[in-house]
């Protein structure tokens, strides 16, 4: 009798050793970018700008807006973001995107189109970053 209890024994036990619960994660140190965070804020006022098409607002911010944008760059990462590789792809993006902003001699037209895609590079930033 005892031998037929064995296959079932077998059976149950990887069930019976796996009902412990995990561990809970580790809390995790929160991301804190502030450089980012305040392009964020400077690069939704400017949109908006953009989008209303007022450049006269739109050439007032530029600079802020710039200034802004070269403050988040690889010496301002976290040291604890979420994905690194990421991250510095995205920073390309952005630098590219803010020099275009810092050529004085481009269209406003130029300058609107600019603007108006900093935001969703942010955007993605903060997403892919952690950042809180």
């Amino acid at each position: 009798m005892f031998l037929r209890l064995i296959p079932i024994l077998l059976i149950l036990l990887p069930l019976l050793t796996s009902c412990d619960s995990p561990a809970p994660p580790a809390a995790a140190t929160p991301v804190e970018w502030p450089e980012l965070r305040t392009l964020e804020r400077i690069a939704a006022e400017v949109a908006s700008h953009a989008r209303d098409r007022s450049d006269l607002e739109l050439m007032k911010n530029r600079a802020r807006l710039v200034q802004a944008g070269w403050a988040v760059g690889p010496a301002s990462v976290p040291e604890n973001v979420a994905n690194f590789t990421e991250v510095k792809a995205l920073l390309s993006d952005l630098v590219s995107l803010v020099n275009g902003l810092a050529v004085p001699e481009a269209e406003p037209a130029r300058f609107r189109e600019l603007a108006l895609q900093i935001p969703g590079v942010v955007s993605k930033l903060i997403e892919v970053s952690g950042a809180e």
